[in-house]
């Protein structure tokens, strides 16, 4: 993902480092949070639950950006 994203960033350092800084964030994040639902007693598979449950929280955070594309407006304006 953080190669992906420096290569659509095209070398510029402040993009590549934000990107690279909410990717390990959000690693954090899914570990800590499935690490807890194992210690709650959810079994196992309930990180597996977690992380459908983050990914549909991360498409839902599109949409205000689907929106404005919809609507004609360029995106990050």
């Amino acid at each position: 993902m953080v190669t992906r994203v420096m290569r659509v960033a095209g070398g510029r350092p402040p993009v590549n480092s934000v990107h690279t800084s909410v990717i390990n964030v959000g690693i954090l994040l899914g570990s800590w949070i499935g690490g807890l639902s194992i210690s709650a007693g959810l079994g196992l598979t309930s990180p597996l639950w977690v992380g459908a449950v983050l990914g549909a929280l991360a498409l839902v955070s599109l949409l205000p950006v689907l929106d404005r594309s919809a609507h004609g407006a360029a995106p990050g304006a």
